[in-house]
């Protein structure tokens, strides 16, 4: 980094470069856009200019920089762009607080580079976009699909139970969605601590909160690819395990729980697949839940944790047996 930046008195772990924000003229509704970079380089031209490309412009257009290695500041800078930079890597929730806290419009945008971006994106919003919502989801079907589905109404609404389950389920990118900014700082914002879950804990939270929901007419913004180990997941599920008003979803949590209890097995962090054994048993499960007789039998008597890695290597050899074919005799 340029050893001439300056710490900046509101957070001393980062050296800022901001800009007095004025907003375009033209922008009925103000929409900040924000990106969070970290290795950002390569894709973050391409971002920025599909976001100048738009037939009604963004507000503002803000960067934070997870103290990326790879000159995504520098890039940054070159495109003159407004770049906070981090002293230390803190992961997606950290930036999207930080560029959230610096931004002036009503309603903000987070988007990864390296995610497609629609020229009209911001003229989509605007039509169904009011002071009454408090979160507009943006549809699920890829960019050049006549497939889209809007599973709320146009009108303000609280998110529907089966969204919070597909959010418990699949997670949500931070591009899945806008939010109005006063009520992101309301609700504290991401939770820092759970990295790619950071989005779906926002928006399940929010659902709880009552908050009115809307969606855009269509998908503007291409496909984010999920980077979640399953330490994240853990550490989301048991947030929401925690919370009371996510006690319907018990069943849900404990199946979850035991899924990602086999992701922590086959990264080899069996501590935190220990733990996530541990959170299903809470939640009223006996891992494994297979029906299987064998696995029924063995319950009793062999340990949650070392019955589920018997399971585990057991599946994981039928496959590589069904993958290599039948053996050839001579």
């Amino acid at each position: 980094m340029q050893a001439s930046q300056t710490h900046t008195s509101s957070a001393p772990s980062c050296r800022s470069i901001l800009p007095v924000f004025s907003p375009h003229p033209s922008v009925p509704v103000p929409v900040s856009l924000l990106i969070p970079c970290f290795q950002s380089a390569r894709d973050l031209p391409n971002v920025v200019e599909a976001a100048r490309a738009q037939t009604t412009p963004f507000a503002e257009i803000l960067v934070y920089d997870d103290a990326s290695t790879d000159g995504t500041a520098e890039v940054a800078r070159s495109l003159g762009l407004a770049v906070e930079i981090g002293a230390d890597h803190l992961g997606m929730g950290h930036a999207c607080n930080r560029l959230v806290a610096q931004a002036k419009a009503d309603w903000v945008y987070v988007h990864e580079p390296g995610v497609e971006l629609s020229t009209a994106f911001v003229s989509e919003l605007q039509v169904a976009c009011s002071a009454r919502h408090d979160v507009m989801l943006i549809p699920d079907a890829p960019l050049d699909s006549e497939r889209h589905r809007t599973p709320l109404s146009p009108e303000p609404t609280p998110a529907p139970l089966d969204l919070v389950e597909r959010w418990l389920v699949q997670g949500a990118p931070m591009s899945t969605a806008v939010f109005n900014r006063d009520r992101w700082l309301v609700m504290g914002g991401c939770d820092p601590r759970l990295s790619a879950w950071s989005a779906a804990d926002l928006l399940i939270r929010l659902a709880l909160d009552g908050a009115a929901f809307t969606t855009m007419p269509s998908r503007q913004v291409g496909e984010s690819p999920p980077r979640a180990t399953g330490r994240d997941r853990l550490l989301f599920l048991e947030k929401q395990a925690s919370d009371p008003r996510l006690a319907r979803f018990r069943p849900v949590l404990a199946a979850l729980a035991e899924s990602t209890a086999v992701a922590s097995i086959e990264e080899r962090d069996l501590s935190a697949a220990a733990a996530a054994v541990r959170l299903a048993q809470r939640l009223g499960s006996r891992p494994p839940s297979s029906r299987r007789p064998a696995w029924s039998l063995l319950r009793p008597w062999v340990p949650g944790l070392a019955l589920l890695r018997l399971q585990t290597w057991w599946r994981r050899t039928r496959s590589d047996r069904r993958e290599a074919g039948p053996v050839e005799t001579a």
